[in-house]
């Protein structure tokens, strides 16, 4: 049976990590509202975009080779992919 402690430690740091890409990636304290509906509906919709993009990001991996979640590189190709998508369009209409 494992550790206790390191059961927690890791579910800890899992949470912390959610957290800190959620605020530095999808706009968790970027906002004004005051309301306590739009405020859940706003921390709802930047975490579960986090959890979103690790499992579009890590349903074509095989399990053995799921590392930790770069949001980072993950943001950038994506911002990167439709910008060359939008250069493509503007090229061929």
């Amino acid at each position: 049976m494992p550790n206790l402690s390191y059961k927690y430690y890791k579910n800890r740091f899992q949470t912390e990590f959610l957290y800190g890409d959620a605020k530095q990636h999808t706009g968790l304290t970027n906002y004004q509202a005051r309301s306590e509906n739009k405020l859940s509906f706003q921390f709802n919709l930047a975490l579960s975009a986090i959890n979103v993009a690790k499992v579009v990001h890590w349903l074509v991996l095989p399990k053995e080779k799921r590392k930790a979640f770069p949001m980072n590189d993950i943001k950038t190709m994506n911002h990167n992919t439709l910008l060359m998508q939008s250069f493509f369009y503007q090229v061929r209409h």
